[in-house]
């Protein structure tokens, strides 16, 4: 059985997106006695442990190691700067796609939500412009897709792995037969 990794990266204020992925991951590992493949979805939120001394990305970045698929997404908030980066969220979507570039893995995926919202400080105002400036500079890769409800996100999301997991195994099944 073939494993494959997901990372899922975002900022603090998306929850529901993120049980979204794991639950559509979940049913596809359901169906794995049919396809072949075991699917891990690694979360910052929920999969890495907590330790002191290494900066919090640094940890993420040891404990993460290699995935097949990066899942990035946005809303409103562009996350917590790091050394290396204006948040923890573009910092491993440029180590992914340095990775991508260089090694060819792992797939890129990234989602923008779209529900308005209302700033309620210059400080939010500030966090929304660096995320449009985040998908401004990613937009000529033709990666992202924008979604405005769980809903829409759900359908978008299962969608495009669901697809790119089919295009795995049909690949896999090619290559296998005599």
């Amino acid at each position: 059985m073939k494993k494959l990794r997901v990372f899922v990266s975002a900022p603090g204020d998306i929850h529901e997106e993120r049980q979204i992925v794991k639950e559509g991951i979940a049913l596809l590992n359901k169906l794995q006695h049919r396809i072949g493949i075991q699917i891990e979805v690694i979360d910052f939120e929920t999969d890495i442990p907590s330790h002191f001394g290494n900066s919090p990305q640094k940890l993420i970045d040891n404990y993460i190691g290699e995935y097949d698929f990066y899942v990035g997404i946005m809303w409103n908030r562009f996350g917590t700067p790091t050394k290396e980066a204006g948040s923890g969220t573009e910092h491993e979507f440029n180590k992914a796609y340095e990775s991508r570039v260089s090694r060819g893995r792992p797939d890129l995926m990234f989602f923008f939500k779209t529900l308005p919202f209302y700033p309620g400080n210059i400080q939010e105002i500030e966090e929304f412009r660096k995320v449009l400036e985040f998908k401004d500079r990613i937009k000529q890769l033709g990666i992202y897709k924008e979604y405005g409800s769980a809903d829409q996100f759900r359908t978008i999301f299962t969608s495009n792995f669901y697809q790119r997991i089919d295009k795995l195994t049909v690949s896999k099944s090619m290559t296998s037969s005599p």
